[in-house]
């Protein structure tokens, strides 16, 4: 279409924003890390004329959804929202999972939503425990060996 016929000054249309994996009337969670990185975020897109007007949006809804859980506030010897789960896979090798919300997640940084198979899998689990992690591919037995709630690092964000 021609810009001829489009107006330059005319209201940007409101989307509906669904949350990845959240089901109506589940909470939006996300670590305070996760929910400073996206205010920042905001900010910027807020100042910046040329910023893309979809992401303005998807970004503001995370923040206006968002329940906020600070990680170092959680306790006890299960695996929460916000932990730091250490695990040992069958060839004995050592992975790090970060337990984040479903705007959060970056499998290269090991932030994986609760509402993923992985974060399912370590839910509530405690150290020593064996869990099942199930994908359409195979099935992986991890055991559980330290689980630590501590702040999360921000980093990118993926909404």
């Amino acid at each position: 279409m021609s810009k001829a016929f489009v107006k330059d000054d005319a209201p940007v249309e409101e989307l509906v924003i669904p949350r990845r994996d959240l089901t109506d009337g589940q909470e939006n969670h996300m670590t305070t890390e996760g929910f400073e990185a996206f205010k920042a975020e905001y900010a910027l897109l807020s100042a910046d004329k040329q910023a893309d007007p979809l992401r303005l949006q998807v970004v503001k809804a995370a923040l206006e959804s968002a329940h906020v859980i600070d990680p170092a506030q959680q306790k006890g010897d299960r695996v929460l929202f916000g932990a730091t789960v250490t695990v040992t896979d069958e060839n004995g090798d050592e992975r790090v999972y970060r337990i984040v919300g479903v705007d959060e997640t970056d499998a290269t940084a090991g932030k994986v939503s609760w509402m993923s198979p992985i974060g399912k899998a370590l839910l509530q689990a405690r150290v020593g425990d064996a869990v099942v992690l199930k994908t359409p591919q195979k099935s992986e037995e991890l055991e559980i060996e330290k689980i630590e709630f501590i702040p999360i690092p921000a980093g990118r964000t993926k909404a």
